[in-house]
């Protein structure tokens, strides 16, 4: 399969990660950190934008420019080695996040508390109204006065306290789902060590995680209580995983979630590791940069406890420029061209359906996050586009990687490495039989070495003649 561009619109396959972000706030703390922890700098952005996501997707949706409006929410997926210094990304990204969730849950406790109290003083006087009905139950006039009572009791029972949960870790689908539902509905699905949530069961209910990465409802059926519809929450999930670790999950998961849809939705990296790079040019690190970042996760964060509370609107909707809406739509058709037969994302075409969504979430996270004017800016879009088909060349090697050649063409080149020692000695020749006592092991079963010689008879590579009933294997010198 070719692997080149047929619309100049698009970047070229293998291009290099895109270094600069046109957006200062970011930019500033995704070099800071960089340069203050050393990890993989394409690690780095994808822990920046799942915390923005996480911070951004409660508040704002963005219209694509063939007008429909989507959540901004990513699915993130980082392959990295122990020792890349995955966690530590993660916790400077999301210090802000677990920070202000840690004084909501103070806040959630005291009024859960009194909710408590409330709650029992209010069954005390529920069970007295019942108790007086039963009393009352053959007299007509005292039964309605009683029954208006007990109407009038159920509209006062105490509303049970939200809890404003921003980060889920291994959750199970029912907890994740029922916290969205009863409490507030955006959160973040985050692990600095994914083998526990592509383990778990959350990542293996995939139409309910499909379904809301599009914001679409959730009908959750539960045999232990009551089901529920979950309608307009919104869900991050950002795995950061060893690759050793994600390579058995594709073993037994792989097929399934592959063919349901569900990693054509992430973005994911497996970036070149740092190790034995990481030097110390300055023994005081800098963090002004990333405290930038940190004041506007906030700012990002008390919008949500605005909409959390009442007082703030839901679903801003963030737009393109005129310019960035005719790049967009460029990107767009080049890509369903290029997902043809004949084109580069024919083998990835699942990922390739969502790739131009995606590249319009991580526009509008970044547009969003720097606080620029109305629209998205070209400069904006165009960096989106860059990153994400980077990310399209990292799917591809992660989900498509080249096929292995066959068994027979395997011990070829095995068998050629080792009739190579003995052509530079010197040798034209040699039995198979001998062959078959010294050459490599598996090579000694007769199968394996038979179709192994034909392969290199049918390169030309060697001759294979019989004299005196025993099989000569005659090496050709002047292979072209």
């Amino acid at each position: 399969m070719s692997r080149g561009y047929s619309f100049g619109c698009l970047p070229r396959i293998g291009a290099p990660y895109p270094n600069w972000i046109p957006a200062e706030i970011l930019r500033g703390a995704v070099d800071e950190v960089e340069n203050n922890i050393k990890a993989p700098k394409p690690l780095i952005l994808f822990g920046a934008l799942a915390a923005i996501s996480v911070a951004s997707q409660g508040v704002f949706n963005v219209q694509k420019p063939n007008g429909q409006v989507v959540p901004v929410s990513l699915m993130l997926l980082s392959i990295a080695e122990s020792g890349e210094r995955k966690s530590t990304v993660e916790n400077v990204f999301f210090s802000a996040i677990r920070e202000f969730q840690a004084s909501r849950e103070v806040e959630y406790k005291t009024a859960h508390a009194n909710w408590l109290v409330d709650m029992k003083l209010w069954s005390a006087a529920d069970r007295r109204l019942l108790r007086q009905i039963e009393k009352n139950a053959l007299d007509s006039a005292r039964l309605s006065e009683a029954r208006e009572q007990l109407l009038e009791h159920e509209r006062h029972k105490p509303e049970i306290v939200r809890q404003m949960k921003f980060i889920y870790v291994d959750a199970t689908p029912e907890a994740l789902f029922y916290g969205l539902y009863t409490g507030y509905p955006s959160a973040g699905l985050i692990s600095g060590e994914g083998g526990g949530i592509l383990n778990g069961p959350a990542m293996r209910d995939i139409y309910k995680m499909n379904s809301i990465w599009g914001g679409e409802a959730i009908d959750v059926s539960r045999k232990s209580s009551e089901s529920f519809l979950l309608e307009g929450a919104r869900l991050t999930t950002a795995v950061l995983v060893q690759d050793a670790v994600f390579k058995k999950y594709l073993e037994g998961m792989g097929e399934v979630s592959r063919g349901s849809g569900l990693w054509a939705r992430f973005l994911v990296c497996r970036p070149n590791s740092t190790q034995g790079e990481r030097f110390i040019k300055n023994s005081t690190a800098s963090w002004e940069n990333l405290e930038r970042f940190n004041e506007r996760m906030r700012q990002l964060l008390l919008m949500n406890l605005d909409v959390f509370q009442g007082v703030g609107d839901v679903g801003g909707v963030v737009r393109f420029s005129p310019e960035a809406c005719e790049r967009w739509l460029s990107v767009f058709n080049a890509i369903e061209e290029e997902s043809g037969e004949a084109g580069c994302f024919f083998e990835i075409r699942d990922h390739a359906s969502k790739l131009a969504e995606n590249i319009a979430r991580v526009a509008a996270l970044i547009h969003i996050f720097e606080g620029e004017d109305e629209f998205i800016s070209l400069r904006v879009l165009n960096f989106a586009i860059d990153f994400c088909h980077w990310c399209s060349d990292e799917f591809y090697e992660i989900f498509s990687p080249p096929k292995p050649l066959p068994q027979e063409e395997q011990d070829a080149i095995e068998l050629d490495e080792w009739i190579q020692k003995w052509r530079i000695r010197g040798g034209t020749w040699m039995p198979k039989n001998y062959m078959r006592k010294y050459g490599a092991n598996k090579l000694r079963q007769k199968d394996r070495l038979d179709r192994a010689l034909e392969v290199l008879f049918r390169e030309g590579v060697v001759d294979i003649v019989v004299e005196n009933k025993a099989t000569i294997i005659k090496f050709v010198i002047d292979v072209s």
